[in-house]
């Protein structure tokens, strides 16, 4: 098919998908392109390293995944945590989940959160505002975000996209940001570099996402609560709320991948513990 008969300038500065019952719009048309690749199925960027047939649909995801072999990282020097960075600064906020350094803070009257960067408070701004303005374009996702990086890692559930491998001999895991494989492999390390540090409290996790919501466990706090009347629920983390919130708009943006299968789900973790039902994995 032609770019002729799929993408038209419907509107001034605008590009509209013609593929009947899409409903995609762009400024540019570069991004329509890409847009087209969720119909065509075309993943024209291919990773030249021999032996790995790794494609994609965009140049950004092949650099990522590219430095898989590369092994373009920062090091972070702490014993013991093991985390990598693709760039310098990265590193740099990185180390204050270890030194603790928060030098930004918000401005909010009353709010006590201070973060590593700004464009952390900027983000965190948004619990305040409620303010999503990043949009997933796939017709009937209705999924939005606080930051377009979500939105970029968000689409790989609708393009596959998961750029990121394990290189333990035997596994087989893949991930969709670098992140992902980080944490993964404290499967394998059995490392948990975050620790509770609530007196007596010996919990130690995988994540320092994990670490705040087992803090809510100590402090008792719910401040993400439900919009929808007569609801009453509250979350400990924004995250929590996202996927509660599933529950009132039927949203179950995660879909099996197995050919015949239909199953659908509110959260990743869902579906992960779904594929065990066709891989026979019946481990904890």
């Amino acid at each position: 098919m032609s770019d002729s008969n799929t993408i038209e300038k419907s509107h001034k500065n605008n590009y509209s998908c013609e593929f009947l019952g899409c409903e995609y719009v762009s400024t540019k048309k570069s991004k329509l392109k890409i847009h087209m690749y969720t119909h065509t199925g075309e993943r024209p960027f291919t990773c030249e390293v021999d032996g790995c047939e790794y494609t994609t649909t965009t140049n950004d995801n092949l650099r990522a995944h590219m430095r898989m072999h590369t092994g373009e990282f920062y090091e972070c020097e702490v014993v013991g945590c093991g985390h990598v960075a693709t760039q310098k600064f990265n590193l740099k906020v990185h180390m204050r989940t270890h030194t603790g350094e928060h030098p930004y803070a918000c401005k909010e009257v009353g709010c006590k959160y201070t973060g590593a960067t700004s464009s952390d408070v900027q983000r965190h701004m948004r619990t305040h505002t409620k303010e999503r303005p990043y949009v997933c374009d796939v017709v009937g996702c209705g999924y939005t975000a606080t930051t377009s990086s979500k939105i970029t890692v968000h689409m790989r559930i609708h393009t596959k996209d998961r750029p990121y491998a394990c290189e333990v001999v035997g596994c087989k895991y893949t991930g969709s940001t670098s992140s992902s494989i980080l944490v993964h492999m404290r499967i394998h390390t059995g490392e948990r570099p975050y620790a509770c540090e609530v007196t007596g409290c010996e919990y130690k996790a995988t994540t320092s996402s994990k670490i705040r919501r087992h803090m809510s466990t100590h402090t008792g706090e719910r401040s993400f609560a439900c919009e929808v009347v007569g609801c009453g629920y509250a979350a400990s983390t924004s995250a929590n709320l996202r996927t509660h919130i599933r529950i009132h708009t039927k949203e179950r943006p995660y879909a099996c991948e197995v050919v015949g299968c239909g199953y659908t789900a509110t959260t990743s973790s869902k579906i992960w513990r779904h594929m065990r039902i066709h891989t026979g994995d019946h481990t904890s």
